[in-house]
């Protein structure tokens, strides 16, 4: 089973365009083979850090790599990718694997 963790800081005033964007795409998402979970998270109140409404943080499972590439070079994930682009500042990908 292959886990990311993705985290994404989008740019002030792009938030709910961002959000209009993944939730159109995310049945595309959890419909494709060996997509186990594909949630986009906020940030919770009462944590270690003050809540940022313009950071997202993506979790995602999959079966094995090989969906995960799949996943990876479907045309909705590269539109969403072109289209996501100019809404985000910046984000970070984690790959991990149970232990």
């Amino acid at each position: 089973m292959i886990h990311l963790v993705v985290t994404m800081q989008i740019k002030p005033g792009c938030r709910q365009a961002f959000l209009d964007l993944f939730n159109r795409n995310r049945p595309n998402v959890l419909a494709e083979e060996g997509c186990i979970q594909y949630q986009l998270c906020t940030d919770l109140a009462g944590g270690p850090l003050a809540p940022d409404p313009d950071c997202f943080t993506l979790l995602e499972q999959w079966t094995s790599e090989a969906h995960l590439q799949a996943h990876l070079a479907s045309a909705h994930m590269k539109a969403f990718a072109r289209e996501a682009a100019p809404l985000r500042a910046a984000s970070t990908l984690r790959k991990l694997q149970p232990c």
